[in-house]
């Protein structure tokens, strides 16, 4: 009788837990941070395609193109200086460069690769919970 007893608190406390995870954040909020997002690393002589937006249960995902005039050396340092309030560049190479933000709740992840043929900054920003 007291296995049944201790595996029902056992069980108990694991649905609190599995509850209290934060899915991928709502869709009306997550345009309006992608949008912030977009604005904060678009230059002004910069242009931008919509952001495609995906989403699964436990992550939001858009993806977007911008175009400048600043060459990849040029754009890494100054979209680098937006992203100085909160974010921390986790890993940079000669094409590409990866900042991450952490909260209580989500993990945003910012990644800029540059399209070599076209000359194009490809970007990927994606919120997941912590």
């Amino acid at each position: 009788m007291r296995h049944i007893f201790y595996l029902s608190i056992v069980v108990g406390i694991a649905v609190v837990i599995w509850l209290s995870i934060p899915a991928s954040p709502a869709p009306a909020l997550f345009q309006q941070v992608t949008d912030e997002h977009l604005q904060a690393i678009l230059p002004l002589d910069g242009t931008a395609t919509p952001p495609g937006i995906t989403r699964t249960e436990w992550k939001a995902t858009a993806e977007w193109t911008i175009e400048t005039r600043m060459n990849w050396k040029e754009y890494k340092m100054w979209s680098a200086n937006q992203l100085r309030d909160g974010y921390q560049t986790i890993a940079e190479d000669d094409h590409q460069i990866t900042f991450r933000k952490t909260d209580p709740n989500e993990i945003h992840e910012l990644r800029l690769l540059l399209d070599t043929e076209n000359r194009e900054i490809q970007v990927r920003f994606s919120v997941s919970p912590w």
